[in-house]
């Protein structure tokens, strides 16, 4: 334990100099390369541990505990949302109903809360999927497709009814279904619990892995593009040692991408490449030959 306290001390001692001292630089290009790849990887790897903190209590915090009251709500209620005497049948992947339509059915708020609209379901089989924004609905059946509604008023997405697609639905099949699915509800709290824990303990290695071998792709093109900017700043630095000093460079944007992204504002590509270009040129000037 007390080993891992001080590796992590010196990775974060590492952070913290790559960010604020230039002259810092003189030593990682005498570093091992291994060195900095760690380095690397320690960073994606706090970020991605602080994204799974701050899902998974809210997961914890704001779902687990609820998760009973909505199963038994499900329970309850579940059974009165398909109309008894609807039936709609599906041949050829071409809807038709034994109802007047448009034929509305509005699922009890208590289930599924405010949805979009004024309708849960309308089933219209003479409407276009584009009529889903004026008819109010969250899901619109057409004679041959599926629309559902976004979040603003006039996005939706369309799923067409395969051609091939043959079975009928009414009130005896739906309680069926439903039959089979409500057992399934008493997994929902401990699979939230085990994905609670997951992104604790699985998640930030993943995401690390795969944040670290994207950035290094990333820094393979950007630093060959500043070797070239070196020989005209007329600097002799190898190829390699100027791709490490990146990698230790590229703290700066990778914290202010993360930073800027967890208020929900995306940091344009070219403003990350050209923070870190302007920080590179920086560190060459300090770390002159």
């Amino acid at each position: 334990m007390r080993k891992i306290k001080i590796k992590l001390m010196f990775l974060f001692d590492v952070l913290v100099k790559s960010l604020t001292k230039l002259s810092y630089y003189k030593e990682i290009k005498k570093a091992n390369f291994k060195f900095s790849l760690k380095y690397l990887f320690f960073l994606f790897y706090i970020l991605s541990l602080i994204t799974s903190i701050v899902l998974g209590v809210s997961v914890a915090v704001l779902v687990i505990p609820n998760v009973p009251k909505f199963v038994s709500l499900v329970e309850s209620k579940a059974g009165s949302v398909y109309p008894d005497n609807l039936v709609v049948d599906i041949k050829n992947g071409q809807v038709t109903t034994n109802q007047v339509e448009p034929y509305f059915i509005d699922t009890p708020g208590q289930i599924l809360g405010n949805v979009s609209g004024n309708h849960f379901i309308t089933i219209d089989t003479k409407a276009n999927v584009a009529d889903i924004t004026s008819q109010k609905t969250a899901i619109l059946v057409t004679k041959d497709s599926v629309a559902v509604a976004g979040n603003s008023t006039s996005s939706y997405k369309v799923y067409p009814i395969d051609g091939s697609t043959n079975f009928e639905i009414n009130k005896t099949s739906y309680n069926k279904l439903i039959s089979q699915i409500l057992p399934f509800l008493k997994y929902i709290q401990p699979g939230l619990i085990i994905l609670v824990i997951l992104l604790f303990l699985v998640w930030p290695v993943i995401a690390a892995g795969f944040s670290l071998l994207a950035e290094l792709i990333y820094l393979l093109v950007f630093s060959l593009v500043f070797f070239l900017i070196t020989k005209l700043m007329k600097k002799d630095i190898e190829y390699k040692k100027l791709y490490q000093m990146a990698m230790h460079a590229a703290t700066l944007p990778i914290l202010l991408s993360f930073i800027v992204s967890s208020v929900g504002i995306h940091m344009p590509f070219l403003l990350g490449s050209a923070i870190l270009a302007v920080f590179m040129i920086l560190v060459v000037n300090e770390n002159k030959q």
